[in-house]
């Protein structure tokens, strides 16, 4: 069984991995669920995959991206950005 939830934090420094530790919103009461026969590596690429098709075509991307950046990984490893607005 494998988790995911999304977290949103106020801060975002690529040069800082612990950026994603200051969270203004968690949802980890109802964490999307899901059972698959995976090592960590290849469901990070999946979840990664998942994310990267919904910022193309998802309801909400517009929004999703108009944040600094979003990024996938685990709680206890690193961060991999996704998505990361362009700096002006």
């Amino acid at each position: 069984m494998w988790s995911m939830e999304l977290v949103g934090t106020d801060e975002f420094d690529e040069d800082d991995d612990d950026w994603a530790c200051e969270e203004i919103i968690a949802f980890r009461k109802n964490p999307f669920v899901f059972e698959f026969s995976a090592d960590w590596e290849e469901i990070l690429e999946i979840t990664k995959r998942m994310i990267e098709q919904y910022l193309e075509e998802g309801v909400y991307s517009d929004k999703l991206c108009s944040y600094e950046a979003v990024a996938a990984g685990f709680v206890d490893g690193d961060l991999e950005i996704i998505y990361q607005a362009d700096e002006e």
